[in-house]
C-alpha cells in the first residue's frame, strides 16, 4: 500500500467501528425492549449483551491489528528498500576502492558517494587519524 491508501484504509476501519457501536446500540435497545417485563431486566439485559460485547470487541480489536500490523509492514519494507540501497552502495564504492590503484582514491571514492563521508571533504578523514602526514607519510 502506498500513503495515498492511508485515508481509505482509515476510513474503512472507521466505519466499522461505527457499524460496531451501532450494532451495540441497537442489541441494547432491542434487548431493554425485549425483556422489559421480566422480573429482573437489569440481569437479562446484562447477560443478552455480555456475549454481544465480546464478539464486538473482538472483531474491532481485529480490525485494529490488521491496521496496525500493516502500517507496520509498510515501514518495515521501507526500511528495508533502504538498507538494500545502501548496500548497493557500499558494494559500489568497493568495487571502485578495489579495481583503483591511485593515489587520490578517497577523493575519488567521496565524489560518487558523499553519503559514506558526512561533513568531510578532501583528506580530512585520512590526515586527522594519521598525523597530518597524507599519503606520503609513514603508516
Amino acid at each position: 500500500m502506498t500513503d495515498s491508501d492511508d485515508p481509505l484504509r482509515m476510513k474503512l476501519t472507521f466505519q466499522i467501528a461505527a457499524i460496531g457501536i451501532a450494532a451495540l446500540v441497537f442489541s441494547f435497545l432491542i434487548a431493554l425492549f425485549v425483556f422489559s417485563d421480566a422480573d429482573e431486566p437489569g440481569q437479562v439485559i446484562v447477560a443478552v449483551l455480555g456475549p454481544v460485547v465480546g464478539v464486538v470487541g473482538t472483531l474491532a480489536g481485529y480490525v485494529a491489528g490488521q491496521t496496525a500490523g500493516a502500517a507496520g509492514k509498510e515501514q518495515f519494507d521501507d526500511r528495508r528498500k533502504r538498507a538494500e540501497e545502501r548496500a548497493m552502495s557500499a558494494q559500489q564504492l568497493v568495487a571502485v576502492a578495489g579495481a583503483s590503484t591511485d593515489a587520490d582514491l578517497l577523493a575519488r571514492a567521496k565524489t560518487p558517494f558523499p553519503e559514506f563521508f558526512p561533513g568531510q571533504t578532501g583528506n580530512e578523514q585520512y590526515e586527522g587519524r594519521h598525523g597530518g602526514q597524507g599519503r606520503g607519510g609513514r603508516l
